[in-house]
């Protein structure tokens, strides 16, 4: 794909279209391609090992634009390490914190940007577990026994 800069697609917009040309200037109207910020999924509590319920999604205004996405605390795993940002800017992943109740963090950076990443922040909780002892545990399935 052809990226011009955004001088150039001011200049672009008044020129002729010619017929079939394949190429496309992209720019995001004065956005800096150099910032990455949240749009969703920051803040968040599931339980450890299971998916958070809002996908980590970040902006950068501009489509084509490669984001980088890594677990950077708690452990767990993301669907996509590396995604291309979709026509409106964004990329977002699944999720899945940790094995271990407790703080869990994503790092999402612009692939090659030394520029300050977004960092979302989830929280492991525990998993309850069920006594079969106790005033009410009639109720509770024994099969298997």
């Amino acid at each position: 794909m052809f990226r011009c800069p955004r001088s150039a697609a001011i200049s672009l917009a008044w020129s002729i279209p010619l017929a079939g040309c394949a190429c496309e200037c992209v720019h995001g109207g004065g956005t800096d391609v150099n910032r990455i910020g949240i749009v969703a999924g920051d803040s968040q509590v599931a339980f450890a090992g299971t998916a958070v319920f809002v996908h980590p999604t970040v902006s950068v205004g501009v489509s084509g634009i490669t984001v980088t996405f890594e677990v950077t605390g708690g452990g767990g795993s993301v669907s996509e390490s590396r995604l291309i940002t979709r026509y409106d800017g964004t990329a977002s992943v699944d999720w899945i914190l940790g094995p271990d109740p407790g703080p869990n963090m994503l790092t999402a950076r612009i692939l090659g940007s030394a520029e300050q990443p977004a960092i979302f922040h989830a929280t492991g909780l525990a998993k309850a577990s069920v006594s079969s002892s106790g005033p009410h545990s009639d109720l509770l399935e024994t099969r298997g026994r």
